[in-house]
């Protein structure tokens, strides 16, 4: 995966007017793909994009599965201690406070 290639399909669909659920599926291919080539940069950047479109839909619950597989794949990376990670940690923040769930919202800040 080239994520530069990534990201101007992704700018196609959404500038196209696609359907989320066309952009979800090339989201979810795209963190497919990224997976099997082992690239978990593209993977987390893919997922990060994922968590906003799920975000931006409410679809909280698919929200949190998303949060946590980035969560979990940076630290397993040794990544905790990067400023990528603090921004997945505001990301998760604001997923659960847009979903109404306050008190957890304010562990990842």
């Amino acid at each position: 995966m080239i994520i530069k290639d990534f990201y101007e399909k992704l700018a196609v669909l959404v500038n196209s007017g696609s359907n989320d659920e066309v952009i979800e599926k090339y989201l979810k291919d795209s963190i497919n793909e990224a997976d099997e080539e082992k690239n978990y940069t593209g993977y987390i950047a893919v997922c990060n994009e994922l968590i906003g479109l799920y975000r931006s839909q409410k679809n909280f619950d698919n929200a949190y599965i998303a949060c946590e597989d980035i969560l979990t794949l940076m630290d397993s990376m040794g990544l905790s201690e990067n400023v990528n990670f603090a921004d997945a940690l505001v990301t998760v923040a604001g997923v659960y406070r847009d979903a109404g769930r306050l008190s957890e919202s304010q562990r990842y800040y």
